[in-house]
């Protein structure tokens, strides 16, 4: 485990010690816990540690959980989130040092005495509520651990933490060193530790499901997402990282309702979203036409079709009660690139394929074009029908591409050969 997440974990469980406390002193809490999907998601509850249950007891304090009641939590959405520049996160970091953690290790150390300090805890009170620096440096510089190390030859590690009063780590710093050679039985040993801002900040955030963090160029376009693991939310805080602060972007929070809010970046100030109606101006699709009242039946191939070898189908609906034959024409629109032009040109088709709705084509009737140019279909009252041209010059072969393997290839086609 690195420095960062040692001195977190730390944190983390001072943390749910606190909360243990508050649970077992209060009369009423929230039974709101860590978790990435629902975390912040919880109930208020007339005793504590019975959730919802209105039977048996309450696991915090023995309570019956006979007369508890439930209510759901409405949570109040802040205008505005503590997010601010890298100044800002560390001057407010050190305005909420409350206190200073210590800890010394080594690989072949042992518990051999009661007397050993291996780690120490200290709480902090700022004179005047006013955080001194030199103060902090000076608690620190005035304590010292003690270990009973195996082997002399061994190195010594000594880790420094700064929290607030919820167990956030603030500030952190470590230093390692050869063991010093004993003098009279002893090693002593002075390490440096310089103190470096922590890489996370949580941030206050009630009834909070998941986020999602979104960092934005300077087009709006997404360039880097951070979604929500379980160890994010905690204790009606988001575990904020310190990395997008003041980028552009925003800040996505699922609530436990399911709606969504969103903050900016840059500031932390709450974005209202603008409502936005869509609604559907033409609609087709690509290789499909529909002729309806008519017995002419004129389909054009267009370019785009051409390309994708798309040989388009035509819908015949509701031939008039007086036709007895379909007039089918058409023609394909190509690119003609042997000068390099562009110029699209026509290509008159062979024939064109008529069979009823709700058949195969493999049922379908075929005929040639009349003097190139058109084909009569006989069709029959009340019945529906698909029609398709043909070209000699277009052997139309599958529209669709190879498929891809996990790893955004295209497939390999197999090649078979003999034995």
């Amino acid at each position: 485990m690195n420095i960062r997440n040692f001195l977190t974990a730390i944190g983390m469980a001072m943390m749910l010690m606190t909360s243990l406390n508050l649970n077992a002193q209060n009369s009423s809490s929230s039974s709101m816990g860590g978790g990435g999907d629902g975390g912040g998601c919880g109930v208020v509850e007339t005793i504590p540690g019975c959730g919802c249950q209105t039977s048996g007891f309450s696991p915090i304090n023995g309570q019956s959980c006979a007369s508890n009641v439930c209510i759901s939590e409405s949570p109040v959405i802040p205008d505005q989130l503590p997010i601010g520049d890298a100044t800002d996160i560390n001057a407010s970091f050190w305005e909420q040092v409350s206190q200073i953690g210590m800890f010394g290790w080594a690989s072949s150390s042992i518990n051999s005495s009661t007397n050993l300090r291996s780690d120490v805890w200290i709480q902090y009170t700022p004179t005047n509520g006013v955080v001194d620096v030199e103060e902090v440096f000076g608690i620190i510089k005035t304590n010292q651990l003690t270990l009973s190390v195996l082997y002399p030859s061994d190195t010594v590690n000594f880790q420094v933490g700064l929290y607030n009063t919820a167990g956030n780590n603030l500030f952190y710093g470590y230093d390692k060193s050869p063991i010093a050679p004993p003098q009279n039985g002893v090693s002593s040993n002075v390490l440096n530790i310089v103190l470096e801002m922590s890489s996370e900040s949580w941030v206050p955030f009630d009834g909070v499901r998941r986020f999602e963090i979104i960092e934005r160029d300077a087009n709006n376009n997404p360039i880097r997402y951070y979604s929500s693991k379980e160890w994010d939310i905690w204790n009606g805080r988001i575990r904020f990282l310190n990395y997008f602060a003041k980028k552009f972007g925003e800040i996505r929070v699922t609530l436990c309702n399911g709606t969504e809010v969103a903050h900016r970046l840059n500031g932390g100030k709450r974005i209202i979203p603008t409502t936005v109606v869509m609604a559907v101006g033409d609609v087709s699709a690509i290789g499909t036409r529909t002729f309806r009242d008519t017995n002419r039946a004129h389909i054009i191939v267009s370019l785009e079709e051409s390309r994708l070898n798309i040989n388009p189908v035509g819908q015949l609906l509701s031939i008039p009660i007086t036709a007895e034959t379909m007039r089918v024409s058409g023609l394909r629109m190509v690119s003609d690139g042997s000068d390099g032009s562009g110029v699209s040109i026509a290509q008159i088709p062979s024939g064109a394929s008529i069979w009823r709705y709700g058949s195969p084509s493999s049922t379908a009737q075929w005929m040639a074009m009349v003097n190139k140019s058109w084909v009569d279909f006989p069709v029959e009252l009340g019945q529906c029908y698909w029609v398709k041209l043909s070209f000699d010059e277009w052997p139309v072969g599958n529209q669709f591409y190879p498929p891809w393997d996990g790893n955004y290839n295209e497939a390999t086609p197999v090649t078979l050969s003999e034995k």
